[in-house]
């Protein structure tokens, strides 16, 4: 099984090769894989998707209340650190994460 880096360089060799006589197109190839990945970075972080999924998780694996609040401030963080202002919002809320626990 190749790793994320074996996967990338293939990748990249694929792209290079396809577009090797078209430079402008390959930079828009590139660009398209940047706005997908931003697209899917938006929707992991989506405060409905994490929500569901710590939900999921606390069912599942009986977690305590705690360790789900520890997890949603680690999103939280991440997330913030992401924005260009540096604050998470959502619905309605402005989180400006500061601590991992309450």
């Amino acid at each position: 099984m190749k790793d994320f880096i074996e996967l990338a360089a293939e990748s990249a060799r694929e792209l290079e090769a396809a577009y090797s006589d078209k430079p402008k197109l390959e930079l828009i190839a590139w660009l398209q894989i940047a706005l997908q990945r931003e697209s899917m970075v938006a929707t992991a972080y989506d405060n409905t998707y994490v929500e569901g999924q710590l939900d999921g998780w606390q069912e599942q694996y009986n977690l305590d209340q705690m360790v789900i609040d520890v997890v949603r401030r680690a999103l939280t963080g991440v997330w913030a650190g992401k924005c260009p202002s540096g604050i998470f919002s959502s619905d309605d809320e402005v989180h400006r994460p500061s601590r991992l626990t309450g």
